[in-house]
């Protein structure tokens, strides 16, 4: 049962994680240009990195950590 309502709904959070997806690289787009003008590129780029290092430890660490570990 419970899979039948997530394949019913599968459209819906296609949709939805598409318009998450495009409201957040444009908010990264806005930040960016507000941030450029008074930092260096190389500045700014790195702590964009930093953010986003963290953010895909925090997914890795949910997944338990074996999307890193070879299949052998």
């Amino acid at each position: 049962m419970q899979s039948d309502r997530a394949t019913a709904n599968a459209p819906l959070y296609g949709i939805m994680f598409m318009l998450a997806g495009s409201f957040f690289m444009s908010l990264n787009n806005a930040i960016l240009k507000l941030l450029s003008a008074g930092y260096p590129a190389g500045q700014v780029l790195f702590m964009r990195s930093a953010f986003i290092f963290v953010a895909i430890g925090f997914f890795i660490w949910r997944a338990g950590g074996g999307s890193l570990r070879p299949d052998r």
